[in-house]
């Protein structure tokens, strides 16, 4: 049994493992860090 290590796209700190089967979590994806400053510069200004 081996699973995936999950890496955030911008800084590379490990988001999380996939589970069992492998399915979930998708290349490119951004920590709540790195996401929110890119939403920063895409000019999406609201804070949640």
């Amino acid at each position: 049994m081996y699973e995936n290590q999950i890496q955030c796209a911008e800084c590379l700190c490990t988001l999380y493992f996939t589970g069992e089967n492998g399915a979930w979590g998708i290349t490119g994806e951004l920590c709540y860090d790195c996401q929110k400053e890119k939403d920063l510069m895409d000019g999406y200004d609201d804070d949640d």
